[in-house]
């Protein structure tokens, strides 16, 4: 599975931090499209993710790391 930035859409790799959030959450609308756009945008289980590029320092979120999947 390919993880990508909403932000600016760059393809996160291993070792990458990250933030994510529902499409909802930083928008502040419903929850019906958090999954379609995951999926879309490169997210994982109904989130988006933001690079550590993409982010402020101070902000409400927990950084994450990308690790490799093993075969």
């Amino acid at each position: 599975m390919s993880l990508s930035c909403i932000g600016c859409f760059r393809d996160l790799k291993a070792g990458d931090r990250y933030i994510e959030d529902t499409v909802s959450g930083f928008i502040n609308g419903g929850s019906a499209e958090d999954s379609i756009m995951a999926e879309l945008f490169g997210g994982k289980d109904g989130k988006v993710l933001f690079c550590e590029d993409c982010t402020q320092q101070g902000g409400n979120y927990l950084f994450e790391t990308v690790y490799e999947e093993s075969a």
